[in-house]
C-alpha cells in the first residue's frame, strides 16, 4: 500500500521518503532503489553548521 501512496505523492510533485520502521510493509530492493528511505525524521531535516537540525527547538527543563 505504501508504494501506491508514495508513487502518487511523487507524481503529484511532492518530495517523498519512505520510512523503514517496525509495522511497515517490507520493502523490496526495487522499492528501496525507487524511493529515498529513512529511519528517523532527523534524516529529513538539513543540519546547520553547529550540527543541529533546522527547525528543531531546544526546550529547557524549566519550561516543562
Amino acid at each position: 500500500m505504501f508504494y501506491t501512496e508514495a508513487r502518487a505523492a511523487f507524481e503529484a510533485g511532492f518530495t517523498t521518503a519512505v520510512s523503514i520502521r517496525p509495522g511497515n510493509a517490507v520493502l523490496t530492493e526495487t522499492d528501496k532503489n525507487n524511493f529515498t528511505t529513512i529511519m528517523t525524521f532527523e534524516e529529513l531535516l538539513p543540519k546547520t553548521v553547529t550540527g543541529e537540525s533546522v527547525g528543531t527547538k531546544r526546550i529547557k527543563r524549566d519550561d516543562l
